[in-house]
């Protein structure tokens, strides 16, 4: 039954006609676009929809929206935004209390709920209070910091030390560029001088929470000498970036920041060079300072947009540029805030999850009951009849549903599991005796030396003529999915007979591959 409500979100009436059963979170993301609340586990289990109503923090993936009408709703963007953030969202950005920032709408708002009935709660009454919210990344004890930063009772033990200590870095032999480099050597690969007086990197490389995007901006604001606000780090897209196939390892600033590295200081090189040729001074007498150089002589200057904006530097990474000498480092080395946090901290962090393109449509699949069963039958008249369905999509055994809104597609999901029968069975064991059955297979060994399988004989395990004492022990752990907090999620958009996909993913060249 449809009905129309009035809903006071974010100190603002909004008047919205849904169903009287449709969850809160679908209303709040769908139909006042307030995208910070997050569909996680749609089971009241994880914590990332959750907003305040009348100040206590509650899930809303399955609150219906009728009981909710005429109460006070506050989301993540309610608290506060880019330019005037919410204490506690300060709090969090100064702990670095995010990393890929999926649950941290929902932390926040637990946060503050916990805050609205405890004005100082005690490190046991913080967990209790975040108890219901997960985070896959696992920065519980940084949101923890972040409430005690928060009440004025930071916590005074550190959860790691910086020492400052002078930075010396072997200065590298020309042409020994890093082999990304000479991969894709077109410095137009890497750097763009935009007009407007701003600067943007590429890297292969995904930002996925763990700094990258921060720490290329550092290393390339460093060598091209100007400030940090100039620097802009693009996505990482097939279309425009270098491949570095897959952001796995630890390895991104090693690689991709080196990469930067050169490509920077070639960069500052070239343009050094046409201003020598604009200013008529030789280029060991000019000076940068902020993407200005200057003859301090004549006092004559140029800047970089100037010089190039908007316009292709045309030419390959040579490697004879010189690196800027670590003892000159002014922005390298120095603390600084992760350039995502604020987007995070206030809910307009888009996720493809967001993505909202004119006219989309909502979808749903039915799996099957196990990986071997096949669908029999369907009562196809019922599901097309229920509100919003647009199309039943049946395939041999895939089955999915259409709708005009995501809530109806949920629904219209839960009434085709109740409707459709399968077949067949996989022959699996119970799990009191998975262990059992995976011990009793074939097994696969190789000897494992610095870090890389080799062939040949497995030598047996020799004790120590010596050893006082011999353990033997066994140890066993449940399944656990490398799996984001949020639903997989991709988008695709096809164009002119181009298709652009938004995906996660920490590689993706291998997926346009695919």
């Amino acid at each position: 039954m449809r009905r129309e409500f009035t809903l006071k979100v974010n100190e603002q009436l909004h008047r919205v006609e849904v169903e009287q059963d449709t969850p809160l979170l679908y209303v709040l993301r769908n139909d006042l676009g307030l995208k910070g609340v997050k569909y996680g586990c749609g089971s009241e289990q994880c914590g990332a929809c959750k907003v305040l109503i009348d100040g206590q923090a509650v899930p809303t993936c399955k609150l219906p929206i009728k009981n909710v009408a005429g109460l006070t709703i506050t989301t993540v963007e309610g608290l506060g935004t880019a330019d005037n953030l919410h204490p506690l969202q300060e709090a969090f950005i100064e702990e670095q209390a995010v990393q890929c920032g999926y649950c941290s709408s929902g932390m926040i708002i637990a946060a503050q709920g916990l805050l609205n009935q405890r004005r100082y709660p005690t490190d046991e009454e913080i967990r209790g209070g975040l108890e219901g919210n997960l985070c896959r990344c696992g920065v519980y004890e940084r949101v923890r910091r972040a409430i005690r930063l928060r009440i004025g009772r930071p916590d005074g033990n550190p959860l790691y030390e910086t020492h400052y200590d002078q930075i010396v870095l072997p200065q590298p032999r020309a042409h020994s560029l890093p082999n990304v480099l000479l991969e894709t050597p077109q410095l137009d690969a890497w750097i763009k001088i935009n007009p407007g007086g701003t600067i943007t990197l590429f890297t292969g490389k995904v930002e996925y929470g763990q700094g990258i995007k921060t720490a290329v901006a550092q290393i390339g604001a460093e060598e091209l000498e100007v400030s940090l606000d100039r620097v802009r780090v693009a996505a990482t897209d097939t279309d425009h970036s270098p491949d570095e196939g897959l952001t796995v390892g630890s390895m991104s600033l090693e690689t991709t920041g080196q990469a930067i590295r050169y490509a920077a200081a070639e960069a500052r090189q070239v343009l050094l060079s046409i201003a020598f040729e604009e200013l008529e001074v030789p280029i060991e007498q000019l000076e940068i300072s902020d993407g200005r150089i200057t003859d301090p002589i004549s006092g004559r200057s140029t800047t970089y947009w100037d010089l190039l904006a908007g316009q292709q530097f045309g030419r390959k990474i040579t490697g004879n540029a010189q690196l800027k000498s670590p003892r000159a480092y002014t922005i390298l080395g120095q603390p600084i805030k992760r350039l995502d946090l604020v987007e995070k901290v206030t809910g307009t962090f888009p996720y493809i999850h967001d993505i909202e393109p004119a006219g989309m449509v909502h979808a749903r699949v039915l799996r099957p009951t196990n990986y071997a069963a096949r669908l029999v039958s369907i009562d196809e008249a019922a599901i097309s009849k229920l509100p919003g369905v647009l199309k039943l999509v049946r395939n041999g055994s895939f089955l999915g549903v259409i709708c005009e809104k995501e809530e109806q597609a949920i629904n219209a999901l839960e009434e085709m599991a109740k409707t459709t029968t399968w077949e067949g069975e996989l022959d699996i064991p119970a799990e009191k005796d998975l262990y059992d059955y995976m011990l009793s297979q074939a097994k696969q060994s190789f000897l494992v030396i610095d870090g890389a399988p080799v062939p040949g004989p497995i030598p047996d395990i020799e004790t120590p003529g010596n050893a006082a004492h011999t353990l033997t022990a066994t140890y066993y752990r449940p399944y656990q999915m490398h799996a984001s907090l949020g639903p997989s999620a991709a988008a695709a958009e096809m164009v002119d007979g181009k298709l652009t996909m938004w995906v996660q993913s920490q590689g993706v060249f291998p997926i346009r591959t695919t």
